[in-house]
């Protein structure tokens, strides 16, 4: 698999969060994917899926404890927090639940709409995709 990861912090990264036909869309998505093929899409789709999977069950323990991020979504008014993430490296002790937050994923195909790029989200980026059927019933890509 060759896809490439997208990461905040990198000049392509900002270059592709900015590529936009809606300059209402830019936004700052915790990463973006640019698969190649159909085969990649599959690839990336079950990792997404067995991730939201992984947060799901750890959730539902009753001492979670791993401290990792707290993905804070946007309040009512639209307007993104001042901190995406909670810093818990600072605490001296984690707190005794620590949620895991599972980043929605956005699919971008020709980046015309405002809901292609969405701030703390995965950014499935398909410009490099041609062609691409999705089988929901079956749950298959191809």
């Amino acid at each position: 698999l060759e896809y490439t990861v997208l990461f905040p912090g990198t000049e392509e990264y900002e270059i592709e969060r900015s590529f936009m036909w809606n300059h209402d869309a830019i936004c700052n998505p915790t990463l973006i994917i640019q698969p190649q093929s159909t085969m990649e899409v599959s690839s990336i789709l079950r990792g997404y899926n067995n991730g939201v999977k992984e947060c799901r069950k750890e959730n539902k323990r009753k001492e979670s404890v791993m401290p990792l991020p707290i993905w804070k979504p946007p309040d009512d008014n639209g307007s993104t927090p001042p901190s995406a993430a909670a810093d818990l490296a600072d605490l001296e002790e984690p707190p005794p639940i620590v949620i895991f937050a599972i980043p929605p994923l956005a699919i971008s195909g020709g980046r015309h709409s405002v809901q292609c790029m969405k701030d703390f989200s995965i950014v499935l980026d398909m410009g490099c995709v041609r062609e691409i059927i999705v089988d929901p019933g079956k749950m298959t890509v191809s």
